[in-house]
């Protein structure tokens, strides 16, 4: 199983894992993303706010490999990248998790743990003993022993799915986690779980960028909260040396 991370000096001398410098994006003749730049740390939570169309999920796609950017840098564990696809990304151990999650209810969670990167014995035969003990071993490590790695996917809460997505960006070694509003859709209860869960993550050295509208949630979890406006960066602020009426003016321009 992947070890959990700590920083090292590997992750950027100055304790920076993702370095971005004057990012841009257009389509056609829209300006999507406008010279943003921001650096994500390692036992961070860095929430990311803006209105609809403030270009949260271009600057994902962009870090992500989903799109190429027309301006700036991408730099990672202090080295420059330019991604082709989104699996360039994974490789380097950048993982999005999004709404729908990419989970296969028909499956149980060992077998979306390992989904397309099935382990094998020696002899090449599918190694179903090895990979429900390490998924059992990895939802312990997050504090999540009570769900079972045999469970189907489908019957399982959607705080549940969220962890075992979650649990399967772990597993494969991300180091950098987006997380575009994981807790939308969610019961009060799962909510809360879901936000400690980002919690554990931060503790364990992975570089958290939580995207979500509710402020309440981005407050509660985040260490920096980041606002765009219309493509381009409208702020950065220690989330204890700020409130929710400076961020909302903000993300709507005003400063």
């Amino acid at each position: 199983m992947a070890d959990q991370h700590t920083m090292t000096p590997a992750d950027g001398a100055d304790g920076a894992l993702l370095k971005v410098r004057g990012l841009s994006k257009r389509f056609d003749h829209v300006v999507a993303l406008d010279g943003v730049s921001f650096e994500a740390h390692g036992n961070e939570v860095l929430g990311l706010v803006g209105d609809n169309g403030a270009g949260k999920s271009t600057l994902i796609k962009l870090v992500s490999g989903v799109h190429r950017p027309n301006a700036g840098e991408i730099v990672f564990a202090d080295q420059q990248v330019a991604f082709a696809t989104p699996r360039d990304s994974r490789e380097r151990g950048i993982e999005v998790i999004y709404q729908d999650m990419a989970l296969v209810d028909e499956l149980e969670v060992w077998e979306n743990v390992f989904l397309g990167r099935l382990l094998r014995t020696r002899v090449k035969t599918i190694d179903r003993r090895r990979m429900v003990a390490e998924a059992a071993e990895l939802l312990e490590s997050l504090g999540l022993g009570s769900l079972s790695p045999t469970a189907q996917v489908g019957y399982l809460s959607g705080g549940q799915k969220k962890a075992v997505a979650i649990s399967r960006a772990l597993y494969w070694d991300a180091r950098l986690l987006f997380m575009d509003e994981p807790t939308a859709a969610l019961a009060v209860v799962e909510i809360g779980k879901v936000l400690e869960l980002i919690g554990r993550l931060r503790d364990t050295g992975v570089a958290v960028v939580f995207v979500s509208h509710n402020l309440l949630e981005i407050f509660s979890t985040a260490d920096r909260i980041m606002v765009l406006h219309r493509g381009q960066l409208a702020g950065i602020r220690q989330t204890g040396e700020t409130d929710q009426d400076e961020i909302i003016k903000l993300m709507m321009g005003v400063r």
